[in-house]
Order: C-alpha cells, then structure tokens, then sequence
C-alpha cells in the first residue's frame, strides 16, 4: 500500500533527536516516533525499553478491497467515539465563523461535567470530550490551527480526549482511495501538525 507519511517543516518534534520504531506488512503498517538523547537505529530493542515520556507520536496505515470498505471502516472509528446524539445537541459558537453542537458523553461512569463537542471542518468531522469548562481552550486551539492549516482534503475524523498519562490522547483517521490513514499524539496540536505534514509517497499527493 502506498506510504503516507509526515514532511518538513510543518512536522518538527520538540525534541534532542527522533528514532523510530516501525513494522509493516502489504497491507497495513504503523510508525511509533520517540524522543531520544541520539537518533537510534530504526527498531533498536532499546526503544522498548522507553516510558511513556519519550512517546511523540504514532502515523500508520491499513489498506481495504476498496473504497467502499475504507469508508466504513472510518464510520466505525467514528462510532467507537461515545457520543450520544440521540438529542439535537446544543447549539454553540466557536469563533472564526464556525458553529458547533454539544452533547452529552454516552459511556458508564463518566464524571458530571463531561461532555462532547462536534464541529465540521470541509469534510472532517472533529469531536472534542472533557469537561466542559476545560474543553473551551482546547477547542480554541483546535479551531485557531485549523483555520490557516489544512488536513488532508478527504473525510476525516479528528478526536480529542483529555490528556493522558500514557498512551494517545488526540487522533486523526482519514481514507484515500481505497487506504485509511491515521495520525496520534498525546497532545492536539502534535498530532494536527503530524496530520497537516503527511503527504502520500511517492506522489506527493494529499487529494485522492
């Protein structure tokens, strides 16, 4: 399957050096990038040995029969995303010209406060959950990116949780073709900038 991977200078980790971790297969492939006092050799066993401090970011790739198939497979990443729209959702104003709705979280034993925010940008669909008092600034910064950076002109989701103490907190999933794609970080803006930064190789091409 064809490579989709991160460019300079959009993509350039706030770190001493990158090493990579990677594994792929004719049909699918996944990049872990880790911050390193040296670049290591791509798969050094040491990389395993790393905490969750050194994680930067993962891009991978999964290739279908068609295009049909990877567009379903995008419509269950963003079914797994709990959020009940079963009510309208309440109407609110993001700023730059941008309306989104607020509705509830739909998982067991979530906190009172929590909430999810759903807004489109061209034809990606973004969902931010957290509190709603903290969602604000992070919805701000998403907002604020995207208005002069532009995702991958496909369909798209982007979902944001609260940061995490290890692990993924923010992804991006799009298809191409008959191909779907995917950018994660532990933070938004890592991995928008990471998603901004991927081009299709050897084409260069960010449109199917």
């Amino acid at each position: 399957m064809p490579l989709f991977a991160p460019t300079l200078p959009t993509f350039q980790p706030n770190a001493k050096a990158i090493s990579v971790e990677a594994a792929s297969s004719p049909n699918d492939y996944s990049v872990d990038l880790y911050s390193t006092a040296q670049a290591l050799p791509m798969n050094d066993p040491s990389l395993a040995q790393l905490g969750p401090n050194a994680d930067v970011a993962t891009f991978a790739g999964q290739s279908y029969t068609s295009a049909t198939q990877a567009m379903q497979a995008l419509q269950a990443v963003r079914n797994d995303f709990p959020i009940d729209q079963t009510k309208s959702g309440v109407k609110v104003d993001l700023g730059s010209g941008i309306t989104g709705r607020m509705y509830p979280y739909k998982a067991d034993n979530v906190p009172s406060g929590y909430s999810v925010t759903e807004w489109h940008e061209g034809k990606w669909t973004i969902d931010v959950y957290g509190m709603s008092s903290d969602m604000k600034n992070e919805i701000k910064r998403v907002v604020s990116y995207l208005h002069v950076n532009f995702l991958p002109m496909t369909t798209g989701v982007m979902q944001v949780n609260p940061p995490a103490a290890n692990g993924p907190s923010t992804s991006l999933t799009w298809v191409f073709g008959s191909n779907m794609y995917m950018s994660s970080a532990r933070d938004s803006m890592t991995a928008m900038e990471l998603a901004v930064s991927m081009r299709e190789y050897p084409s260069y091409r960010i449109i199917p």
